[in-house]
């Protein structure tokens, strides 16, 4: 995390996470662009800061979702161990996964487009 924000390759909205690391993940590849000689040129910088949006999205995702995976199924093993023949428990469980699996869609779009 620190060493990201020292060297600039922390999304623009990220600023206020360390005070000292003043260089954003824009302006960096501003100024790795113009290190080379050659003039900034924004559509790159903006490719590249969408995929290292879309990086750290699927990195969020990978950190989430495998942990719930596993939880939502020893919760489907508990209920079918404590109470196999109650359906509304199974109602419950499958209405708060998707309410989980709209969250994740929401929070995905949210971060994307921010």
């Amino acid at each position: 995390g620190h060493k990201k924000g020292l060297a600039g390759l922390r999304a623009p909205e990220d600023r206020q996470l360390n005070a000292a690391a003043t260089t954003t993940l824009a302006e960096g590849f501003l100024s790795d662009e113009m290190s080379r000689g050659g003039n900034s040129d924004p559509p790159v910088s903006e490719k590249k800061l969408a995929a290292n949006r879309w990086n750290a999205i699927v990195a969020n995702d990978l950190e989430s979702i495998p942990l719930t995976l596993i939880l939502s199924w020893g919760a489907v093993l508990a209920l079918a161990l404590v109470s196999p023949e109650s359906k509304t428990h199974y109602r419950v469980h499958v209405a708060f996964l998707s309410i989980y699996g709209l969250a994740r869609i929401c929070h995905t779009l949210c971060y994307a487009y921010a």
